[in-house]
């Protein structure tokens, strides 16, 4: 579909069509590191806590850290790119919020 999008023989788009290409893998993974750092950074700003460079079982991952919860919202970023909407963002917000004023 990208490629019969992209390689029309039309090469002036009609009104009403769009011409679309696949992101490059690189400006996608950008665009969701931007993303989910300007979305980290409102809940520090908000919310409190710290960036950390995390590591466990699980493998390694930067986490904003407060108190004794701590959050990945790079994983989450990309969870919601990928599955869609269930991988609510403001819903995600709420929560943290919601456990970091129990914890503080």
């Amino acid at each position: 579909m990208w490629s019969k999008l992209a390689s029309s023989s039309d090469q002036s788009p009609r009104q009403g069509h769009v011409v679309c290409k696949p992101p490059h893998p690189a400006s996608t993974t950008q665009a969701r590191l931007a993303r989910s750092s300007c979305i980290g950074e409102v809940f520090r700003r908000n919310i409190g806590g710290e960036w950390r460079h995390w590591k466990d079982q699980y493998g390694e991952a930067i986490a904003l850290v407060c108190g004794n919860l701590k959050i990945f919202p790079h994983d989450k970023v990309q969870k919601r790119l990928a599955a869609g909407s269930e991988h609510n963002l403001e819903a995600y917000y709420r929560t943290f919020r919601a456990e970091a004023s129990r914890d503080g």
